[in-house]
């Protein structure tokens, strides 16, 4: 979620060493601005995604048909969700729509009243965090059946490999890992405009720089720049545990443990 979600800037009282708030000469109460408060409402308006963990319309409606997933089962429950029988008499599930008929392709009725009230639950932090964590198991089913090694790894290793397929999808995570990106990107322009859009509003200069600076590679320059950011995101990752902190592997150490290809890091 702290890579993911936006961040809310918000007002915490200046405390002094004594434990309480400061006062300024005058005698008013001091405050510290900061931007660490995690934005339930988050929306990236290029791509989509949104909630917490900044799920596009189209994972989200693909997850809420797959029994065991918490946002199906609350799907289920609201009445968005419901089992039917094929001709076969075989039991599939299928989403509900507002005029009550039914479709296994809700990701194309985008204007239903129904679809829209289940994509608007991104923006609730329960179903979003749940909806995050069910994801993150099944894409690391998603490794071990495309024969990546995940056997002994840490609990921070794993966690790192979760972001790495929530960011990149259970499509292109794994091309990422063997370094073969430019195949599932629509090819070199394809994945040119991936790059650009995640680094934000000056990113087409942003690209061309990092893309210079990897001698023309694309793919290389995006292996390389993800791979700093997540190492940076993690290192900082220690406030959020509850118990003993386990030291972050780097994602190119990580990718070539499990079976990928190392990630050249441009310097």
């Amino acid at each position: 979620m702290d890579c993911e979600a936006g961040k809310v800037t918000e007002k915490l009282p200046r405390i002094g060493p004594d434990g309480n708030q400061m006062k300024d000469k005058k005698g008013r109460l001091m405050t510290v601005t900061v931007r660490e408060l995690w934005n339930a409402n988050a929306g990236n308006p290029q791509s989509g995604a949104a909630g917490l963990t900044q799920f596009l319309a189209s994972t989200w409606l693909t997850h809420v048909l797959i029994p065991g997933c918490f946002i199906h089962e609350q799907s289920v429950a609201k009445g968005w969700v419901r089992q039917e029988k094929n001709a076969k008499g075989k039991s599939y599930w299928a989403f509900v729509l507002s005029d009550g008929s039914i479709t296994t392709t809700p990701g194309k009725q985008k204007g239903d009243q129904n679809v829209k009230n289940c994509l608007a639950m991104r923006m609730d932090p329960a179903w979003s965090i749940n909806a995050a964590a069910d994801y993150g198991n099944a894409n690391l089913k998603v490794l071990e059946k495309q024969g990546f090694k995940l056997a002994g790894l840490s609990d921070m290793d794993r966690a790192k490999l979760m972001y790495l397929m929530h960011h990149e999808g259970e499509g292109a995570g794994p091309l990422f890992i063997k370094n073969l990106l430019v195949k599932g990107s629509g090819g070199e322009a394809g994945l040119r405009r991936k790059f650009e859009i995640q680094l934000g509003a000056k990113g087409v200069a942003k690209a061309n720089e990092m893309i210079e600076e990897a001698d023309g590679d694309v793919a290389k320059a995006y292996r390389a720049w993800f791979a700093v950011f997540v190492d940076r995101q993690f290192s900082q990752s220690e406030k959020y545990f509850c118990s003993a902190a386990i030291k972050p592997r780097r994602l190119s150490d990580l990718v070539v443990k499990i079976g990928g290809e190392e990630i050249s890091i441009v310097e």
